[in-house]
C-alpha cells in the first residue's frame, strides 16, 4: 500500500472517530497529517456551535490559512469557523458559546486552562505529536476524551512516515572546556540533592533551573563550529537547522534564521524562500517545532537535544519535519562524556537500531 493511502486511511479513520466521539485527543507524529484529520472533524462533526480554533503563535494562524486552502477547506470559513487565536489571546472568548481546536495542544498552560474550561463546548480536538502527562490532566479536567495515537515508530513500521536515517557525530571537549563542564555539572547535582534531602524550595529549584540553562548553553556553543562545518557540507541539500539558541541560531544563519527575536516579516519571507528552492538552508531555535509548513525538507541537523523531561516531544517534533522527503536525513550532534548521551539515549530508545550511524 502507497504511503499516501495509508496516510489518508489514517486520516479517515481518525475523523471518524473525532465525529463519534465529542472529544478527541489526536496525538499523531509530525508529517502525519494532524492538521488535515482535524479540519475533516470540523467539517463532518455534527453540532451547531461554530469553532475557535488556538495555534501556538501568532505565524502560525497565517501558515494554518495557509493549509486550509491547500487541503481544500475554506468552506470552513462560512458556517464553521470563529475565528483563529493563538494561545496567547484565548482570553478574548472566557465563556463563549463554542467549540474548540487546540493545535499543538502541550502549549495549554494552567492559566489558558481555565479560560478553556470557561467555554461553553459541545466539542473539543486536540492535537500534538505527543503530549505530556501534566498537559493530558489539564485536558482531562474539560471532561473525558478518546485517544487516537501513533508514535513515530509505529508511524514508521506501518508505513506512513519513512525510515529515518539518523547520523549522530560525538565531539569531543578540549580538556579546558571539559573542566567548566564539570564546574558546571558538579553544582547542579549538589543542588538537585539538596532539593531531594530538604525539599523543592523554589529558590533551590530556580538555581537548578538557571544552571540547566547554563549547561544546555555550553554545550550548544561547544557545537557551533561543527555545526557550520556540516551545514556546508551538506551543501545543496534542503536542510532545517534546529540550534541551541536564538544566538546561535542568529549566528550560524544570519539572515536565514528564523526566531522569536525576528520579525514576522522577515521569519516568513525566509520561510517563503526556503519552500520556493531559492535557498536550501533555514535555521531555527525553538519556533519551528511546530505548527510551520516546511516544503521538501531533506535533512533535519539537530544541534541540540532537549533533556527528554517533554516526553520526547521535542524530538519527535523536530525528526518529523524531515520525514515527508522519501529518504529523510537526521543529524544529531552530541558532546560525548557530558548529559548530552544521556539525552541522546533517551531521545534514540524506541528507534530502530539499525537505522542510527554514527560519523566522524
Amino acid at each position: 500500500m502507497e504511503q499516501n493511502e495509508i496516510r489518508n486511511q489514517v486520516q479517515e479513520l481518525g475523523a471518524k472517530y473525532g465525529c463519534e466521539n465529542k472529544r478527541i485527543i489526536v496525538e499523531l507524529p509530525t508529517s502525519s497529517g494532524k492538521g488535515r484529520l482535524c479540519m475533516m472533524i470540523l467539517d463532518r462533526a455534527p453540532t451547531d456551535r461554530k469553532w475557535l480554533v488556538i495555534v501556538p503563535e501568532l505565524i502560525q494562524i497565517e501558515n494554518l490559512k495557509r493549509d486550509i486552502e491547500k487541503h481544500g477547506f475554506t468552506h470552513l470559513y462560512d458556517d464553521k469557523i470563529e475565528d483563529i487565536v493563538c494561545y496567547a489571546s484565548m482570553h478574548k472568548y472566557r465563556g463563549a458559546k463554542l467549540n474548540v481546536w487546540m493545535n499543538e495542544c502541550h502549549r495549554l498552560s494552567e492559566l489558558k486552562e481555565d479560560i478553556a474550561q470557561s467555554l461553553d463546548h459541545e466539542r473539543i480536538i486536540a492535537d500534538s505529536a505527543t503530549i505530556p502527562l501534566n498537559i493530558k490532566t489539564r485536558l482531562y479536567g474539560l471532561g473525558e476524551f478518546f485517544e487516537y495515537k501513533l508514535t513515530l515508530q509505529e508511524a514508521v513500521d506501518m508505513g506512513l512516515l519513512p525510515e529515518p536515517a539518523i547520523y549522530v557525530k560525538k565531539i569531543v571537549l578540549e580538556r579546558e572546556r571539559k573542566r567548566e563542564y564539570d564546574i558546571i555539572e558538579r553544582k547542579l547535582l549538589y543542588l538537585i540533592d539538596r532539593a531531594e534531602e530538604e525539599g523543592k524550595h523554589p529558590m533551590i529549584l530556580n538555581q537548578i533551573k538557571q544552571l540547566g540553562s547554563q549547561r544546555k548553553k555550553f554545550l550548544a556553543e561547544s557545537k557551533t563550529d561543527v555545526a557550520r562545518d556540516l551545514m556546508m557540507s551538506l551543501g545543496e541539500k534542503k536542510t532545517l537547522c534546529y540550534t541551541g539558541s536564538v544566538e546561535q541560531c542568529n549566528e550560524l544563519g544570519g539572515e536565514l534564521a528564523v526566531n522569536s527575536k525576528k520579525t514576522k516579516k522577515h521569519n516568513l519571507r525566509v520561510i517563503d524562500r526556503f519552500n520556493s528552492y531559492e535557498v536550501s538552508q533555514v535555521y531555527m531555535n525553538r519556533m519551528g517545532r511546530e505548527g510551520l509548513n516546511l516544503e521538501g525538507i531533506q535533512a533535519v541537523v539537530i544541534v541540540q537535544l532537549s533533556a527528554g523531561n517533554d516526553e520526547g516531544l521535542d524530538f519527535v517534533q523536530r525528526v518529523g519535519r524531515g520525514l515527508r522527503s522519501s529518504d529523510p536525513e537526521i543529524y544529531l550532534l552530541v558532546v560525548q562524556d557530558t548529559a548530552d548521551e544521556k539525552f541522546l539515549y533517551r531521545a534514540l530508545l524506541n528507534i530502530d537500531k539499525r537505522k542510527i550511524h554514527y560519523i566522524k
